[in-house]
């Protein structure tokens, strides 16, 4: 048998060890920083900081990719700041001279673009995981617009906390959508007689990249609604009561009967209970 007389040798240094480990995890200042001192430019004192009211040296609210100040992208009828740091921003505030009209937005449950033709709509609900990343890239399914439209840019017509009017426009016509956070509905006004129109187009990630063939289904039709399933994704179209749809290729038209108003909104699934409970909700824009 081994002597014992080892083992407070080994205890104390069990004990050193677990010390050292202590003190490597233990947080690297002690001390609270320094309250901040006032800024060199404009600014209001807040509590124990500032809030500056001019943008420090060397800093360019909305600028472009040379970083270049460029104008707020609004319409005539906007009123109020133009403001940036929005899931959003890229409607207003031009990045790069070949996107006049919006990077990829993600609202959720929808994602969105902005497109010379109107606006690109999807749902993203599979992840992509490769590695360590792990996101929910942009889809589209369904390009809506208007017939004839190729908007040079789009612009903002308004935007409240959680939603945003984004503008498009080709000689008399004119589209605007209205989206935000937690609507599956877009909501839709046309000023002009041109047709509505709601394009299938599948696209998953890359905008710049070819849209994969896919079949899309029409599975309720009733007094300007339309129940439409696009892959796995399940749609309803909403014109008024008076209005009808056609149906050439991957296109669907309407003239709206008149009228100048219509929804597009993404259902948790197929059912014509869900649609019916849809419908109730399609016609009160926000």
């Amino acid at each position: 048998m081994l002597p014992r007389i080892c083992e407070p040798r080994i205890a104390a240094a069990v004990v050193s060890l677990l010390a050292l480990a202590g003190l490597a995890c233990g947080p690297s200042q002690v001390q609270p920083r320094d309250l901040p001192t006032a800024p060199s430019v404009s600014s209001h004192k807040v509590a124990k900081g500032y809030v500056v009211t001019e943008a420090p040296e060397g800093i360019v609210v909305g600028a472009n990719e040379k970083r270049e100040p460029v104008k707020p992208k609004v319409t005539e009828d906007f009123e109020g700041p133009p403001t940036s740091n929005d899931w959003w921003s890229s409607l207003i505030w031009q990045f790069e001279k070949s996107e006049p009209w919006s990077y990829e937005m993600f609202p959720h449950p929808l994602t969105l673009r902005a497109r010379a033709e109107g606006l690109a709509m999807g749902y993203s609900d599979k992840a992509s995981i490769q590695g360590r990343r792990y996101v929910f890239p942009y889809e589209r399914d369904l390009v809506v617009g208007l017939a004839g439209l190729s908007s040079p840019d789009t612009r903002v017509a308004s935007y409240s906390d959680w939603s945003v009017t984004a503008d498009w426009r080709t000689g008399s016509s004119r589209l605007r959508a209205t989206f935000g956070h937690g609507l599956p509905f877009v909501y839709f006004e046309r000023q002009g007689t041109a047709p509505v129109t709601i394009t299938v187009s599948r696209l998953v990630g890359d905008q710049n990249g070819k849209a994969e063939p896919i079949d899309a289904s029409m599975w309720s039709e009733n007094g300007g609604v339309l129940g439409v399933t696009v892959g796995d994704h399940h749609y309803g179209f909403f014109a008024p009561t008076s209005a009808t749809w056609t149906r050439k290729g991957d296109t669907f038209s309407s003239t709206l009967n008149g009228k100048d108003y219509f929804s597009v909104a993404v259902l948790p699934d197929r059912s014509p209970a869900t649609l019916k409970l849809f419908r109730e909700h399609a016609y009160a824009f926000v």
